[in-house]
């Protein structure tokens, strides 16, 4: 594979981290050859769009703390982390537990549900129906839990800041570029008692205002048409060195 890269003219990585991950794999690949764009959403779709009520479609009670999970039913997601956090917060007697709604597909999602349901937590998770339309889903929520392990690019937590919603995440790598600067409750990955202590922490102090006057920035910081404009300029630079 080394022997392939050295052959390009430019790699283009999605985040810093992604740079030095390749660099440290493939070390031998000049380091002018790297060229790291952070990626970008349609934030405008993102900050936009509405929330629909899903206390009201699922009949839950109106106060009832909902907490969203995205992600993939993958071990890089996480989520078996976010399964022994609601376990924690039962076993310690936590008042009234959050409603974890699901919206990944695929994977592993038998073998994940199947874990959480030998904890006896069946009541606390409900796997959701696939959307097209990501923004209602994510404002439906009172959080959005990204547990992950690492991430090339943690495309999901730019959606959610652009959203202005409240977001729980790790600072694994490939995230934590995304989510620094922005109010975002911060845990370590793999690190079930922190993410407990992050639910309890939002449940308890709702952060919303602090997302939605950090959403401009988001929505600057992550739109599309900034990656698109460097890659536009990294393209004409190739089409130059080769005319």
């Amino acid at each position: 594979m080394a022997l392939l890269f050295k052959r390009m003219n430019a790699i283009h990585t999605v985040t810093n981290d992604a740079t030095d991950n390749f660099h440290s794999f493939f070390p031998s690949v000049p380091e002018r050859c790297l060229h790291p764009i952070l990626h970008g959403v349609d934030t405008d779709y993102f900050s936009s769009g509405s929330g629909v009520d899903l206390r009201a479609d699922l009949e839950l009670e109106a106060d009832l703390p909902l907490v969203g999970f995205f992600g993939r039913f993958m071990g890089q997601k996480g989520f078996r982390t976010l399964v022994d956090a609601i376990e924690q917060l039962k076993l310690t007697g936590f008042g009234r537990l959050p409603k974890v709604l699901t919206f990944g597909w695929g994977g592993y999602i038998r073998e994940d549900y199947q874990y959480l349901e030998a904890k006896g937590l069946s009541e606390q998770f409900i796997q959701m129906p696939g959307t097209d339309n990501m923004p209602a889903m994510i404002k439906a929520v009172d959080m959005v839990v990204m547990p992950s392990r690492w991430e090339a690019c943690g495309l999901l937590a730019m959606e959610v800041l652009s959203a202005g919603v409240p977001l729980l995440s790790t600072d694994c790598i490939g995230l934590r570029e995304v989510v620094a600067g922005s109010p975002t409750r911060i845990f370590s990955p793999g690190s079930a008692e922190g993410l407990a202590a992050a639910i309890k922490a939002e449940i308890a102090d709702p952060s919303r205002d602090r997302f939605l006057d950090y959403q401009p920035i988001a929505v600057e910081r992550f739109h599309i048409g900034r990656p698109a404009a460097e890659l536009r300029a990294l393209y004409d630079e190739l089409v130059g060195q080769t005319l």
